[in-house]
């Protein structure tokens, strides 16, 4: 080591306290480890060295979005000559290790910490040579810094001639040479750095020193592959949750989601016998009763008299207008029969009585058809719990390793993927029974009916007089079935000539149409507009938004950190 020379206890500046001696010797390892000594002489003055030092050593670096760790083990600590007391704190981007005694005070004057450590993933291998950019005191220290002694030991048998060397002084991202160096051969050769100034807090110096290749052991592929995978598991945990959820949900789709064989489907030209169009929206959907099961019975109640639908400024009024059972289905009938006298709906006004009218509809249509589908829920929510651990144990990862921005969009991303696909199983799962799947292969052929039957046909299965009667009568199924303007346009031309007007609506949108398409847009705008006004109603308010929508430099390198007292 270069022979050091105590000044007269001075510090730079004649400041207090001060580093007056940072000595570091890094011995380079056939293993790419390091085994570094620092022997480290301050001034104490009792201001900030109360107990002691501590040292700051980075573990933890982003490269290019990704982290990239390197191991640090402490070996042995003195403080005179003596061993001395310590404890370690992680820090969001590495360790802190302090020496002394929270409950001992130092005596003021010059003390000498001995701090030995390894560390590892340090050494650069590059194309045409092997080195090391190591940040010998750090940028962080809050004292001046009298004088820096650096030794960098080469592995035995590098040829002193071949090894190149520089060195940076300055504060973080300064590229100053206030340095002097030079090799000291022998087996195995020494790089020696001293520098030529005092540095100031926050200043460091930062030693490269190149070598040629084969002298240390580069990690393969391998190695690397599982270094970039430790490194980085708050990046992959979340997707392992995104693939474990695939699998998850793909075996049990085949154990207990799969639909029995379809059969042969042929148009029917009317419902399957005492299904009302909620009971076959239900089954078209594998046992979901939404909204639109709601707008679509309501408009089966008015077509058969019950009640009478009036547009008024942005939503509806529903009237009650006749409470006979007579011609209704069982859920048709338990719905008028919680119906009130008049029912406003849309206009983004809350009306709390539609949630329980949905629930209602729901219940009875399932007590009357739920044994035909089997919705496999409780497979569902094991996905969702198998989904919120998971991604909750990244979570916990993520914010103890303080990843970056990279890592929450990638979290964020993955927990959007395993949504949509639990999202998507929710609906796979649900399979029918035999006989629910013929009685949705007679749903599909009514609909193959309503979506295909042409003009002519129609007037062949019914007289034309009664054409408008038989487009009411099935028109609710049309919209629970999603067909409505394809129903509807398929009677345009005769319900313009026959002046067609419905009984049981009124309103301004129903007037001077002058071509039979107005009539088939009249009717699709009527399912949407009454499926909208009641699933804004059903939301409480508060419940959503109004609104829409390279070279080197000083501190570069591993190593590095820096310290302070305590």
């Amino acid at each position: 080591m270069l022979p050091l020379v105590l000044a007269s206890g001075t510090c730079p500046g004649e400041v207090p306290e001060c580093i007056l001696n940072y000595e570091q010797t890094v011995r380079i390892e056939r293993d790419a480890s390091l085994l570094v000594e620092e022997r480290i002489t301050v001034k104490a003055a009792g201001l900030r060295i109360k107990r002691g030092i501590y040292r700051d050593f980075p573990t933890s670096y982003r490269r290019g979005g990704l982290r990239y760790r390197v191991s640090f083990k402490v070996l042995k600590v003195l403080r005179d000559g003596r061993p001395e007391n310590w404890f370690v704190r992680r820090l969001s981007n590495g360790v802190r290790i302090y020496i002394g005694r929270e409950d001992v005070l130092l005596e003021p004057g010059i003390h000498t910490y001995t701090l030995v450590y390894r560390t590892d993933r340090q050494i650069g291998f590059f194309e045409d040579h092997d080195e090391l950019y190591w940040n010998v005191t750090g940028n962080g220290w809050e004292f001046p810094i009298a004088r820096v002694l650096a030794e960098v030991i080469l592995p035995k048998g590098v040829p002193p001639e071949s090894v190149r060397y520089t060195a940076y002084t300055g504060g973080y991202g300064f590229g100053g040479h206030d340095y002097e160096a030079r090799i000291v051969g022998g087996d195995p050769p020494r790089v020696l750095f001293r520098t030529t100034r005092p540095l100031g807090p926050r200043e460091g110096l930062t030693v490269v020193v190149g070598w040629p290749k084969g002298y240390v052991r580069e990690p393969g592929r391998l190695r690397r592959l599982l270094w970039l995978i430790s490194d980085n598991l708050s990046l992959l945990v979340p997707w392992l949750v995104v693939v474990l959820l695939l699998v998850y949900y793909v075996v049990a789709w085949a154990l207990v989601g799969k639909d029995p064989p379809k059969g042969t489907v042929v148009p029917l030209f009317k419902p399957p016998r005492g299904m009302s169009p909620a009971a076959v929206r239900y089954a078209l959907r594998m046992g979901e009763c939404d909204h639109d099961c709601l707008v679509a019975d309501l408009l089966s109640l008015a077509v058969k008299g019950k009640v009478r639908i009036r547009e008024v400024g942005e939503g509806y009024t529903i009237e009650v207008v006749d409470t006979s059972r007579e011609g209704l289905s069982e859920d048709e009938a338990k719905l008028l029969e919680y119906l009130p006298a008049e029912m406003y709906v849309g206009g983004n006004r809350y009306n709390p009585l539609l949630p329980r009218l949905s629930a209602l509809l729901r219940g009875s249509v399932a007590k009357m058809w739920g044994r035909f589908f089997r919705l496999n829920e409780e497979y569902v929510v094991l996905g969702w719990l198998i989904a919120l651990l998971g991604w909750f144990l990244a979570l916990v990862m993520l914010l103890r390793e303080d990843g970056g921005l990279m890592h929450f969009l990638n979290f964020g991303v993955a927990v959007l993927v395993g949504y949509l696909i639990i999202s998507r199983f929710s609906y796979y799962m649900r399979a029918p029974t035999r006989k629910g799947r013929r009685l949705l292969d007679e749903v599909e052929g009514f609909r193959m009916f309503l979506e295909t039957a042409e003009r002519e046909r129609l007037r062949t299965l019914f007289p034309k007089e009664s054409l408008p009667s038989v487009f009411e009568r099935f028109l609710p199924y049309a919209m629970a079935l999603d067909v409505v303007e394809t129903w509807a346009d398929k009677f345009a031309e005769d319900l313009r000539t026959s002046d067609y007007r419905p009984t049981w609506y009124e309103g301004r949108s129903f007037t001077g149409f002058t071509s039979g398409r107005a009539y088939a847009r009249f009717f699709g705008g009527l399912s949407r507009g009454m499926s909208s006004a009641i699933v804004s109603a059903s939301k409480p308010p508060g419940s959503t938004s109004g609104f829409s929508g390279s070279g080197g430099f000083s501190g570069g390198g591993g190593g590095g950190g820096g310290g302070g007292g305590w």
